[in-house]
């Protein structure tokens, strides 16, 4: 016993993320809680209603910004401060904008979910401008998968589905409230999860055998149409949008652009979106043998932005949001 209560303090320190269910949001980090997450990176953040990560409430009077994105957004690995949407609400104040930054990041979340839930997120925050943070897994697979919301073409429409319906038996439904009450047996399970997704995408042993298929991906890039979904976003929120992509980062050719990419410049130019790239940086990053993305505890230029991936997105927002400010747009 003694073992178990000493285990579970250890761990808190290291992972401590309670959810609850929220009849609208679904699955949100539970209000009033400070979380910590120390597996990639070392962060500690605060948490409010509506899955906002925040110390306090926003109201909904003052127009904030909205800022929705997936993981990257979300940011667990990085402590409140050095959020993107952190920082730009300091820049936007030292410019005389008065406008709350609202970070309402959610793992696993797609342009797809964007659109779907637009009526809540209008009524629920009432933003004068919303922020939509992407990376290419969003514009490909992510978007389209049957098991969330995902788009699909219908009479040669894009149409926003919201995720199916999810039936949980009653060992689920108590195996989900230990969690909520035990860091430590969350954290179990969560490892154990990764190791089963890392066992599904693991590459073949021999060269003889095939790769394994992507479950709840079924098409590839050149299935989907990027300015379409664009599009869907920009209509859904009445085109006041910006959109801000977070492109891989190689340190040896920086500024070489993704077909992804391409396609997502080539809309923005056709259609007049408020549009950024974190490419636009790279450049700096490679001169200076850095990367927006990696910890010291995870390896560089490995997965989510650290606090100098964030501090130059909020950067080039910040630059672009006082620009449609000085244009009466914001």
């Amino acid at each position: 016993m003694l073992a178990s209560i000493s285990a579970e303090i250890v761990v808190r320190q290291i992972y401590y993320v309670p959810w609850e269910i929220d009849p609208e949001f679904g699955c949100i980090v539970k209000p009033g809680t400070t979380a910590r997450y120390r597996l990639e990176g070392n962060g500690v953040s605060r948490w409010t209603a509506n899955g906002v990560r925040a110390a306090a409430p926003v109201d909904p009077a003052r127009k904030p910004i909205l800022v929705l994105g997936d993981s990257f957004t979300e940011a667990y690995q990085v402590s409140d401060e050095d959020t993107y949407t952190r920082c730009l609400e300091s820049e936007l104040r030292a410019s005389a904008i008065e406008a709350p930054v609202v970070n309402a990041g959610r793992s696993g979340a797609s342009p797809a979910d964007y659109v779907a839930d637009v009526e809540r997120n209008v009524r629920r925050f009432n933003p004068r401008w919303v922020v939509v943070q992407l990376n290419e897994e969003d514009l490909t697979g992510d978007a389209w998968r049957a098991d969330k919301a995902h788009f699909s073409f219908e009479h040669g429409r894009l149409v926003a589905n919201p995720a199916p319906p999810k039936a949980q038996s009653a060992i689920a439904r108590f195996v989900w409230s230990a969690r909520q009450r035990s860091a430590l047996l969350n954290y179990g399970i969560i490892r154990l999860q990764q190791f089963a997704r890392a066992f599904d995408t693991a590459p073949p042993l021999f060269s003889a055998a095939g790769p394994r298929p992507a479950d709840g991906e079924p098409c590839s890039y050149a299935d989907v149409d990027v300015a379409a979904q664009l599009g869907a976003v920009a209509t859904a929120y009445r085109d006041r949008v910006t959109f801000l992509l977070l492109p891989p980062f190689d340190p040896f050719v920086p500024m070489r652009r993704t077909s992804v990419e391409e396609a997502f410049r080539t809309a923005c130019r056709f259609h007049g979106w408020s549009c950024l790239s974190l490419r636009s940086e790279y450049d700096r990053f490679a001169a200076e043998h850095t990367s927006p993305y990696g910890f010291p505890n995870s390896g560089f230029n490995v997965g989510h932005m650290n606090p100098l991936g964030h501090k130059v997105a909020a950067d080039l927002l910040a630059r672009e949001l006082r620009r449609l400010h000085t244009d009466a747009l914001l």
